[in-house]
């Protein structure tokens, strides 16, 4: 019988790189993360039909909780279900558990230049807990292929700084298609 322990020890052997990741917010099973491409088809089809599996330039490990994390979208509108902080990919699950996650998310943004980088919706209350607010109260921005599609977040950030002064600033996407994203802005409110 071909077991986990069998599948790793001939990946060793043939010196295919591999993880086993924990199961993730989608899946039941343990995921065998690898280059597919390095694997016979013969084994790769047995073990589709036992495992989960990704391939190793889409996933990533949770740095808390070691589940699988697809970091590829699957289709258009697609959103995150993890992010990144300082210590590494976190899934949403662990990042919601502790609202300081959120305080290595804006700093990790601000050292990346946060009108680059983003929060997603699930983000939302725990943004509002630390005291941002939105700041365009009526329509979400939109940045894309099509006319009108012009809102830049450096732009953006500019304009909350001459109203408000160097406060903290965060984008949160709140949507993407094949050719726009929409979002929304927050700032910090000085105390």
């Amino acid at each position: 019988m071909i077991t986990l322990e069998k599948i790793t020890n001939y990946f060793d052997l043939k010196g295919i790189n591999y993880q086993i990741h924990q199961p993730g917010w989608y899946n039941e099973k343990q995921v065998i993360v690898a280059n597919w491409n390095n694997v016979p088809d013969k084994l790769t089809s047995w073990i589709e039909e036992r495992f989960e599996t990704d391939w190793d330039d889409e996933s990533e490990e949770c740095i808390n909780c070691y589940q699988h994390i697809h970091t590829t979208p699957g289709y258009y509108g697609d959103l995150a279900r993890f992010t990144f902080i300082d210590e590494g990919y976190i899934c949403r699950d662990c990042f919601l558990k502790d609202d300081d996650n959120l305080e290595g998310f804006i700093t990790y943004s601000d050292d990346m230049a946060s009108a680059n980088r983003a929060c997603l919706p699930w983000m939302e209350d725990m943004i509002e807990r630390s005291g941002f607010v939105l700041f365009n109260t009526e329509d979400e921005y939109e940045s894309g292929f099509h006319p009108g599609q012009t809102d830049t977040p450096q732009k953006i950030k500019k304009w909350i700084y001459e109203l408000h002064g160097s406060v903290p600033v965060l984008f949160m996407i709140t949507g993407t298609g094949q050719f726009d994203i929409s979002f929304n802005a927050y700032y910090k409110k000085e105390d």
